[in-house]
């Protein structure tokens, strides 16, 4: 593997993984009733499915739709259907989601401000080094140096950044603990 490399592609995909597997859909992506009165707000099928994925994303893997497609990964057709079975919404109603751009991104914000979380920042980077040093005192290993600063950033309501963000600190925490 690449010196300026914590994870193999393998290991990038594991940590955003969105399950096929329809009991594990059920599972990570529960939609409460207070989901629905978010998704109910929206004024047709392509916004309410779209929330309903917004949704589903910043609890698992904890990202926006839109960091979602911008780390270079495809629309999850298996949770767009799964979301769509629960909501009686025809699932290709999300083909219409955010026409205008600007409209997933307000969507994201308005989401993650009611659930407490916000986007990570540049102020942030110290704390996710200090995540990977404190994973890697046990490791050398990527993943779970990566795991432990996704740790961190959940149990401080912070959404994942980029998988190269995670990497560099990961690296720059594996040399602190060395």
């Amino acid at each position: 593997m690449d010196r300026n490399r914590l994870l193999t592609d393998a290991e990038r995909r594991r940590l955003v993984h969105i399950p096929q597997d329809r009991d594990e859909l059920v599972r990570l992506y529960t939609v409460e009733a207070s989901d629905l009165d978010l998704i109910g707000e929206r004024r047709d099928d392509a916004n309410r499915l779209g929330v309903a994925m917004q949704l589903a994303l910043l609890r698992h893997p904890g990202v926006t739709l839109a960091g979602w497609l911008q780390g270079g990964f495809a629309v999850p057709v298996e949770l767009v259907s799964h979301l769509a079975e629960v909501l009686d919404l025809p699932a290709l109603a999300f083909s219409d989601y955010a026409a205008r751009a600007q409209t997933m991104t307000d969507h994201a914000r308005d989401l993650a401000q009611t659930l407490g979380l916000r986007l990570a920042g540049r102020g942030d980077i110290p704390m996710m080094i200090n995540a990977a040093a404190e994973a890697a005192r046990g490791t050398d290993r990527g993943l779970p140096i990566a795991t432990g600063i996704i740790a961190s950033l959940r149990a401080n309501h912070i959404l994942m950044p980029s998988l190269s963000t995670i990497e560099r600190a990961g690296l720059a925490g594996r040399a602190r603990a060395r």
